[in-house]
């Protein structure tokens, strides 16, 4: 918790302000700093996404905290764009203050050095952000009120914001539907159905036969074959499956334990490492790369299937 000295002014609805008057008289304050581009006079694609999904404020204001956007960008601009969009949040302009660059909302080493999400400019450069470097950036900052006194107590920046995105969490609920519809389909052993569940240009790379299957004829004839080596039942369960969904966009990744029943009856199972690749198109979630894999042991060159998380 870090004491705010600075006298930050925005520019509001009722003219200037400073820091405390966005909190409309509560003790909690959560800024969003919404990434405006007035080259464009518009706002960011993800920052709009992002306020889509805010909801009425009722809830935060009954905990005492309100909620508000700030952008470095003239009122009337934003004022604008505001209405354009339908939106009733509160929305401040910081232009012309070092409020955005203080808390790393802006980025420009002739103002302040360089830091975002907790990156100075080296560490972006290595990672390859350089689009962090300069210019506006996306975040969320809470700061506490207690009597006349203002404390920044946290910041979060880049896909942290995500928590914020309730459509993100329906759409990993979906992803996780796509993975049941398709594991069913696999434990019965329906070729078709599977197979329903891939793009038309899909691109495997299996545990099982050449580097790289390409195309859903040539891997549907993949799992046909795989399916007739077992002809009892089958096992497949994936193990703690992780999502992650952003637009049109998911990924998942977890353990499968999976095996068949051989001639004699018994099953035979093993772990494999799996990641799926997905995109939305016409409303479902479909697997456009796939990779099954099992660790290897470099000296033998033997894949290790004995291995259990």
């Amino acid at each position: 918790m870090v004491l705010v000295e600075e006298d930050y002014r925005f520019d509001g609805p009722q003219g200037e302000v400073g820091l405390e008057a966005l909190f409309d008289g509560r003790s909690q304050l959560i800024v969003y700093h919404f990434m405006y581009h007035m080259d464009r006079g518009e706002g960011c694609d993800g920052c709009s996404c992002l306020v889509d999904n805010i909801g009425h404020q009722s809830h935060l204001h009954a905990r005492d905290t309100n909620l508000v956007l700030v952008s470095r960008a003239p009122l009337a601009d934003l004022e604008a764009f505001r209405q354009r969009m339908g939106w009733t949040l509160p929305w401040y302009s910081s232009y012309g203050s070092r409020f955005n660059y203080d808390y790393h909302a802006t980025t420009d080493e002739k103002v302040a050095p360089v830091n975002y999400n907790y990156r100075d400019k080296d560490e972006l450069e290595r990672l390859e952000l350089t689009y962090h470097i300069q210019g506006e950036q996306p975040g969320v900052s809470v700061f506490l009120r207690d009597g006349g006194r203002i404390y920044h107590t946290y910041s979060c920046y880049g896909r942290g914001l995500e928590m914020l995105m309730s459509s993100f969490h329906f759409l990993d609920h979906e992803l996780q539907d796509t993975l049941n519809s398709w594991t069913e389909a696999c434990r019965s052993k329906d070729v078709a159905r599977i197979m329903s569940h891939y793009v038309e240009e899909v691109v495997s790379y299996d545990a099982v036969g050449p580097l790289r299957f390409q195309g859903r004829p040539a891997y549907q004839a993949h799992w046909q074959a795989c399916m007739e080596m077992c002809s009892g039942p089958g096992m497949f369960e994936p193990h703690e499956p992780t999502f992650t969904a952003a637009g049109d966009l998911g990924v998942t990744h977890y353990l499968l334990h999976c095996g068949g029943t051989n001639d004699k009856g018994e099953m035979e199972s093993c772990w494999m490492r799996v990641t799926q690749c997905l995109r939305r198109q016409a409303g479902r979630w479909l697997i456009f790369h796939e990779h099954f894999s099992a660790p290897c042991d470099m000296q033998s060159g033997k894949a290790l299937f004995d291995l259990q998380p």
